[in-house]
């Protein structure tokens, strides 16, 4: 994901700072290539409180027994065997 949106960002900074031109393709590897590991790093770091966040903002992870409609749940049938069923 950090791969995906650091690839789009500098392209599009670079686009817009230098132009599309002569050297374009260098230049965006070379923001690529610094921003990349930065979008790692901050990705690792804010997960955790960005889903924390939208857990709280969505109210989802309050109960284990909620499951969209049209989802599907794994169970065991009464001889212990998992079976797929729609909830």
């Amino acid at each position: 994901m950090s791969m995906i949106m650091a690839g789009t960002v500098s392209a599009i900074v670079t686009a817009v700072s230098s132009g599309m031109g002569d050297g374009y393709l260098q230049r965006w590897l070379s923001s690529y290539t610094l921003a990349w590991p930065i979008a790692f790093v901050v990705l690792l770091l804010l997960r955790p409180h960005v889903t924390r966040l939208s857990e709280r903002l969505t109210g989802a992870g309050h109960s284990s027994n909620t499951t969209a409609p049209g989802a599907s749940r794994w169970s065991q049938d009464s001889d212990g065997h998992d079976q797929n069923r729609d909830v």
